[in-house]
């Protein structure tokens, strides 16, 4: 009798499997574990509620993680404390990165990150969900910031990319991409009750125009 293998499995019990195994019930946190006398660290995911996922599946085989990448990186949220840990962990999952839906950053450190997080998310062309920390529009003097035109200057690149990417996919219903982007009151310090309602309305505000400048930015682009 012929031996009976994962793969002989049917697909749908197979797809169901892989859920199980890696679709968290909450955001996955990206950080970087400090190793001392090393110039790069390590990108891990630590759950911010109990359970544990097995992302070791992938490593079984190139069919299993053909199936299994899109369930773990399209069906999990992503956040980092801040961009660089972000960035270092889509350029860590390489082609995996085209199922990424939900990610985002809590703390503004540079501009530069923000850049580089974007030129690493141009094989991401699912995202639909991505969070940015108010602090890049806060014009504090101790922060290189953005005014909501800049911003929207920097976005735009990558989400008129998104924007080409939709419209040759003609069998799927067209997205709104003003609003893939948004801004996250998560990082900002000694937030108080009266100051959290403060940001909450500042972020809200200040969203509104951004959306509405990117909106501006993607109508140039002729259909």
């Amino acid at each position: 009798m012929a031996k009976t293998g994962f793969l002989d499995i049917p697909p749908e019990l197979r797809c169901i499997i892989y859920s199980l195994l890696l679709d968290a019930d909450c955001d996955l946190e990206v950080f970087s574990a400090p190793q001392y006398g090393k110039t790069s660290q390590p990108i891990k995911l630590e759950m911010a509620c109990r359970g544990q996922l097995s992302p070791s599946i992938l490593r079984v085989n190139k069919e299993i993680h053909k199936e299994a990448a899109p369930i773990l990186y399209g069906g999990n949220v992503f956040r980092s404390e801040y961009g660089g840990q972000l960035t270092a962990f889509v350029q860590r999952i390489g082609d995996s990165a085209q199922h990424l839906r939900n990610i985002g950053y809590k703390k503004h450190e540079f501009k530069k990150d923000l850049r580089a997080l974007l030129k690493a998310l141009k094989p991401a062309n699912q995202l639909s969900f991505l969070s940015l920390p108010i602090e890049l529009l806060a014009q504090e003097r101790y922060l290189a910031t953005y005014s909501p035109r800049s911003l929207a200057d920097q976005l735009a690149p990558f989400l008129r990319a998104l924007q080409r990417q939709q419209r040759k996919e003609t069998d799927k219903k067209a997205r709104d991409l003003t609003e893939v982007v948004h801004l996250n009151i998560d990082g900002v310090p000694w937030i108080s009750k009266e100051r959290s309602q403060a940001w909450k309305a500042r972020a809200e505000a200040n969203e509104k125009v951004l959306k509405g400048l990117i909106a501006e930015k993607l109508a140039l682009v002729k259909a």
